[in-house]
């Protein structure tokens, strides 16, 4: 396929590296096919995401930008490893990265802005007009929830005013701050220690 004679000439340092099994040893082949395992299942998340927000028949995902999205944080996930010596990226560290991916390439796009949402609410249309951004924090908090003992906290911060306040803050600073992985990943961090998982 085309695609991947792209993708493996661009990548290929990176997709070898992103297949390393336990041997060690780079595999382009593992690399590729983790890609395609790693997209397919954001791809699902996206379209339950949107499902959930009824929203899915007003967007649809950029097939392209998703695989840019995939392979940029396979680059840096990549990079990230190496520079600290470490085999396997803990959940945050992953969720920081995707999340920081999916922000700036922004793979979900409308097809056209409802004109009724949820009962013409506007201000929720409004709000998912950012709907990468929204998404992103429902990636994040599943990888959070990977965490031990963190996603019983989750579901009760649900039920009380401080997921609600943490979202606000989420969509606040991306749409008016300058962001970074790193950056996302404090913020993340911070989260995580509220529901009661130890990330120091």
């Amino acid at each position: 396929m085309v695609i991947e004679m792209i993708i493996e000439k661009e990548y290929k340092y990176e997709l070898e590296q992103f297949g390393k099994g336990l041997d060690g040893k780079p595999n382009l082949e593992s690399g590729l096919n983790r890609f395609y395992d790693l997209r397919n299942e954001i791809l699902g998340r996206i379209v339950s995401y949107c499902t959930s927000v009824k929203i899915e028949k007003y967007v649809h995902v950029n097939a392209d930008l998703l695989d840019e999205t995939v392979l940029s944080y396979i680059s840096d996930i990549v990079r990230y490893k190496e520079g600290n010596g470490i085999q396997w990226a803990d959940p945050i560290n992953r969720a920081s990265f995707l999340s920081n991916w999916i922000v700036r390439v922004k793979p979900i796009e409308w097809n056209e802005l409802p004109k009724n949402l949820d009962g013409g609410d506007r201000t929720t249309i409004k709000q998912n007009l950012f709907i990468n951004e929204y998404f992103s924090l429902a990636l994040a908090i599943f990888y959070i929830n990977k965490l031990p003992g963190v996603a019983t906290t989750i579901q009760r911060m649900s039920s009380s005013n401080a997921l609600e306040e943490f979202t606000l803050n989420w969509i606040y600073y991306f749409k008016y701050r300058d962001y970074s992985a790193r950056s996302i990943r404090m913020a993340l961090v911070s989260f995580a220690e509220a529901a009661g998982a130890n990330v120091s």
